[in-house]
């Protein structure tokens, strides 16, 4: 019963790593379209007072939905590397057959 216990609390946490990573990633995807709502609302003009700025206007959208989107797409390998020991010890196993071979 203790196995299940720690076995579920690993998964707990690796779920928690996954959500943290999405919504930190994601975050300013939501603030940037928020913001582009509150000035479509307020000021009935693009790119209206928030996005004169060159900054804004050019690389907000570029940051927030390449970028993040990007950078989430890359770090879910990584995690699932890193948290799932049987993946990891396949993927290794893999490699180190492959590199076997070469020499």
């Amino acid at each position: 019963s203790s196995g299940i216990n720690a076995e579920y609390g690993h998964a707990s946490i690796t779920i928690t790593y996954f959500s943290a990573i999405y919504l930190l990633c994601n975050c300013f995807t939501f603030f940037n379209s928020s913001l582009y709502t509150f000035t479509m609302a307020r000021y009935k003009t693009y790119p209206g007072p928030i996005y004169d700025n060159n900054f804004m206007f050019f690389y907000s959208w570029l940051i927030s939905q390449l970028f993040c989107t990007v950078l989430n797409a890359s770090l879910n390998p990584l995690l699932y590397f890193w948290r799932m020991r049987t993946l990891r010890f396949w993927i290794l196993g893999i490699f180190c057959q492959r590199w076997k071979q070469r020499v």
